[in-house]
């Protein structure tokens, strides 16, 4: 099992947002999030939109890892958006977006934060994983196809 597949979680998918621009995907992305995580919305959007200054987290080829670290009991936490039309996001290489991870880690867990990077940013670039995952049509779908032992 790869390492981002244990934080894997089929409730926090999300299939076509209604955002147009990267401040509506935050917005949406952190009332998402405060709720299932129990963690303030004020903290979540300072936590992410501070690592967004850093740099876009748009990778380049229709991929997003927004990421950040907060303090809390957690474990991390992985939210998956998939964006048909896609959202401009800033992306290294200018092109829209339409796969989202957004990443919260608590801080404790830091080795196992990158590895989740890390393992996450090596599988979407095998190139089959992302066109399957754009055309999937439910949450369990995209579940599936991300646990794929195959990966």
């Amino acid at each position: 099992m790869l390492e981002f597949q244990k934080y894997l979680n089929p409730n926090f998918i999300i299939i076509e947002p209604n955002v147009k621009n990267k401040k509506e995907f935050f917005s949406t992305v952190v009332s998402f999030l405060s709720k299932k995580l129990d963690i303030k919305k004020s903290v979540l959007l300072k936590e992410l939109s501070q690592r967004e200054a850093l740099g876009s987290t748009g990778i380049g080829n229709g991929i997003a890892i927004p990421h950040c670290r907060i303090d809390s009991d957690l474990k991390i936490q992985i939210l998956v958006v998939i964006s048909e039309k896609g959202i401009d996001f800033s992306a290294i290489d200018s092109k829209l977006v339409h796969l989202f991870f957004v990443i919260v880690a608590p801080p404790k867990e830091q080795v196992s934060y990158f590895r989740v990077l890390s393992h996450l940013a090596k599988t979407l670039e095998k190139g089959d994983i992302y066109s399957k995952l754009l055309i999937a049509k439910s949450k369990d779908d995209v579940y599936s196809l991300l646990m794929n032992k195959d990966l």
